[in-house]
C-alpha cells in the first residue's frame, strides 16, 4: 500500500470490485433459548392448531367430558422394562434384518440411527433417548409408549376418566388435506393409568411409568390453558 506524503497509512476506499473480492466474515444470529429449554437442541415448532382442534373435538364428542390434549413430538424413550433393548425392541429379534428392512422401505431415521454400540452387542441411536420408561416385563406402560412411537404425529389426551393416543398423521402439512384423527390406545377409569401433567409422568397400577418431555412451546401452550 502507498504511503501518503503526510505519512500516515490509510486503508484504500472500497469499490465494487474490491468488495467482490474481498472474504467478509458473517456473524451467525443470536439464538436465544428460553428459560427451561435444552440449549443445544433447536426448538420444536408447535403443530397448527387446526390439528390440535381436530384431536379435541374427536374426543370430547365420543367421551363427552372436557380433555387435555398435549402434542408429544418424536416418542423415543430409553427403556428400563425386561424383554426390551434400550431403544425399545424386543430382544430376540434379529436386528440385521430390521437394519436391512428399514433400508428397503427408505425409512431415513431407521438408516441414520441404527448403529452397533461398540461393546454392548445391541442397537443405539445416534441422537439418544428422550424421557424413560420402567416397569416389570409385559409392564402395562408399553401399551402407550408403543402406540405413540408409531405415530406419525402422536397427541397425549387426557380427561377426567379416559387417557388416549391419538395420530393426526403429518401435523405440519395443510389440515385439510390430512387424514382423519385416529385413535392408536385408549384406557379407561378404573384402569386408566394416572397422569401427572405438570411433571409430564404417566403412572400405571402394575408400578411401570413413562416419562416424557413436552417442548417448551407446548408446555408454555398448557400452562395458558389451564
Amino acid at each position: 500500500m502507498p504511503v501518503p506524503e503526510d505519512g500516515v497509512s490509510r486503508p484504500h476506499a472500497e469499490t465494487p470490485s474490491t468488495r467482490a473480492g474481498r472474504i467478509v466474515a458473517i456473524r451467525p444470529p443470536t439464538v436465544t433459548t428460553p428459560p427451561g429449554a435444552c440449549p443445544t437442541l433447536p426448538l420444536m415448532v408447535v403443530p397448527k392448531p387446526e390439528f390440535r382442534q381436530r384431536v379435541r373435538e374427536l374426543t370430547e364428542g365420543r367421551w363427552q367430558e372436557p380433555v387435555v390434549v398435549a402434542f408429544l413430538d418424536d416418542v423415543k424413550p430409553g427403556f428400563d422394562v425386561p424383554g426390551r433393548r434400550k431403544d425399545g425392541t424386543l430382544k430376540g429379534r434379529k436386528l440385521i434384518r430390521r437394519f436391512f428392512w428399514n433400508i428397503a422401505r427408505g425409512t431415513v431415521g431407521g438408516v441414520v440411527n441404527a448403529f452397533l454400540v461398540m461393546g454392548s452387542g445391541e442397537w443405539g441411536s445416534v441422537f439418544g433417548r428422550d424421557g424413560s420408561v420402567t416397569g416389570p416385563e409385559n409392564a402395562q406402560a408399553l401399551g402407550l409408549v408403543d402406540a405413540a412411537r408409531s405415530a406419525k404425529s402422536p397427541w397425549l389426551v387426557v380427561s377426567a376418566s379416559h387417557v388416549a393416543v391419538v395420530d393426526t398423521g403429518h401435523s405440519f402439512a395443510d389440515p385439510a388435506s390430512g387424514p382423519p384423527p385416529t385413535v392408536l390406545w385408549h384406557e379407561t377409569a378404573p384402569l386408566a393409568p394416572k397422569v401427572i401433567m405438570p411433571r409430564q409422568r404417566i403412572r400405571w397400577r402394575d408400578g411401570s411409568e413413562f416419562q416424557f418431555h413436552l417442548s417448551f412451546e407446548e408446555a408454555a401452550l398448557l400452562r395458558r390453558e389451564r
